[in-house]
């Protein structure tokens, strides 16, 4: 996950970011998880979709992990954010159980994420089709 401090809220949210021109999906995913936090991973599928209030869609990709740990890229823009110290992000290791007895919010908060890595943690079966999320943040 990634801790995020912005403007003075902290909290737990996914690793992710935007689809270049250039990108598909897959591709983006690859350089997002590598540029916040320097993890090797391999996209499998979307499990999920949502629409943000403005129409923006989201994405949700399962990725199987390859290799590394997490730290940001030192030449992507949020470690450049760092250096500055008024946004910063800090990607990490976190227990489930941990993340969701925090006192510090995740986003997004879908109830319908959490199922679905919660399925992930315990080996079950996810739904064969992308499920739709509906933000309540």
């Amino acid at each position: 996950v990634m801790l995020r401090n912005k403007f003075g809220e902290r909290y737990y949210t996914l690793v992710g970011g935007g689809i270049e021109d250039d990108e598909d999906v897959n591709d983006a995913v690859i350089r997002e998880v590598r540029e916040e936090s320097s993890l090797k991973i391999e996209p499998i599928r979307e499990i999920a979709f949502g629409y943000y209030a403005a129409g923006e869609k989201t994405t949700f990709i399962w990725c199987h992990y390859v290799s590394g740990e997490p730290i940001l890229d030192g030449s992507s823009e949020e470690a450049a954010d760092n250096l500055k110290g008024e946004n910063t992000y800090q990607p990490m290791w976190i227990k489930w159980d941990d993340l969701m007895s925090s006192e510090m919010p995740f986003y997004p908060d879908a109830p319908e994420i959490k199922g679905l890595i919660r399925i992930l943690i315990e080996g079950g079966e996810l739904p064969k089709e992308p499920v739709e999320v509906r933000f309540t943040n």
